[in-house]
């Protein structure tokens, strides 16, 4: 039986139940272990097989880890989502939200994208604790928060009373592999990869990859740089990128670039971006 490590939060239990009901359905039996440590500590130490979380927590791959990337399970919801008051709406601006807004967001990337359509929000760092970000939410001590939707459909928090949008990538581009679910094993544990390999989903994986490798390209040359990055393939199977990039003392630069092939796409990309 499979052990999987998830951390011990609301989002954490999710992932964790997501990935079961996923290894379940092609017939892998597994255990969920709870970790109060990093779950790279956890597989090293043998606590754990696999470990589940979000691929955006994850760093690109370089070919030196321990611990490294064994199935992309699954993305439903890979972009970021602005939930505010209804009190604070005001239809005639943009993201229908009021002039001179606070809002929560500990985002650079999120920020930086945000500000040039909205420049006269406030901007403040939320809680850690995502109850307690939704607590000044509803007394009112701020008005907005933004937050990817992947944490907010896993931490099941009740929006009555709210209001909420999803934003479109090329409004605020998503971090790398944001919202993708996967599962981490030791790099030498090949009969636990293999068994990953019943519920990895390759058509992300060449999404997230690419996704991915232009943040690793970007980083080496400039290691403060933030990127978002969101892939898609539509259904004549050609890929487009949408990508966002900010750079110290810089504005955001925003590039959208399509091919028929992904061979194409981040050496593209980082070629524009330099």
């Amino acid at each position: 039986m499979l052990r999987i490590a998830i951390s011990s939060t609301p989002i954490g239990r999710w992932q964790g139940n997501q990935v079961q009901m996923a290894l379940q359905a092609a017939g892998v039996a597994c255990s969920l272990v709870e970790s109060n440590d990093s779950l790279e500590h956890a597989l090293l130490r043998g606590d754990a097989d696999a470990a589940a979380c979000w691929l955006n927590e994850w760093p690109p791959f370089t070919g030196q880890e321990a611990v490294a990337v064994a199935a992309i399970v699954s993305r439903e919801y890979p972009c970021d989502v602005l939930v505010w008051r209804s009190a604070a709406s005001d239809a005639q601006q943009d993201f229908f939200l009021k002039s001179e807004a606070l809002v929560l967001s500990s985002s650079v990337l999120q920020k930086a994208q945000i500000v040039e359509y909205r420049p006269d929000w406030h901007w403040c760092e939320p809680s850690r604790d995502l109850s307690e970000a939704f607590r000044q939410l509803r007394s009112g001590s701020v008005d907005a928060l933004l937050i990817a939707e992947a944490d907010l459909r896993a931490f099941e928090v009740d929006l009555s009373g709210l209001l909420s949008a999803t934003l479109h990538p090329r409004e605020c581009t998503p971090l790398p592999g944001q919202g993708a679910l996967v599962c981490l094993a030791r790099r030498d544990d090949a009969p636990v990869r293999r068994l990953l390999q019943h519920i990895h989903q390759p058509g992300l994986s060449v999404c997230t990859n690419v996704e991915r490798g232009l943040l690793r390209a970007l980083r080496e040359r400039f290691p403060e740089a933030a990127l978002g990055a969101f892939v898609e393939r539509d259904d004549n199977r050609y890929f487009h990128l949408f990508a966002a990039v900010v750079l110290p003392g810089k504005a955001v630069r925003r590039l959208t670039l399509s091919h028929s092939t992904y061979a194409e796409l981040a050496e593209g990309a980082l070629g524009r971006i330099l």
